[in-house]
């Protein structure tokens, strides 16, 4: 399915990683490659706009409490995001069986 999904209004700029310091540009770009890493991710597995924009905001609320996700390489990236994807995903699936449960 193909996805009308927006990312570029969640793209960060340089100035918005002026807390990494002379770092703040490959951050940036780091994090850019993460969220559309996310973005195409989710898509591909038919996830709802509600849901995407929910994974951006989790992977954003990580990048900031992990520095250390600045030296991963494009690989290392989308293995992450896949791993957020995944404990996502089992956590909503674990929400929905509760719901069948009561």
């Amino acid at each position: 399915m193909e996805s009308n999904f927006q990312i570029h209004p969640y793209l960060v700029s340089v100035a918005d990683m002026e807390e990494f310091e002379d770092e703040a540009e490959l951050a940036a770009d780091q994090l850019n490659l993460m969220l559309h890493n996310a973005a195409e991710q989710a898509s591909a597995q038919d996830w709802s706009e509600d849901h995407i924009v929910e994974l951006i905001e989790e992977l954003c609320f990580i990048w900031f409490r992990e520095p250390s996700l600045t030296e991963l390489d494009s690989d290392e990236i989308e293995d992450y995001v896949s791993s957020v994807v995944r404990r996502m995903e089992q956590q909503r699936d674990d929400e929905n069986d509760n719901l069948n449960d009561e």
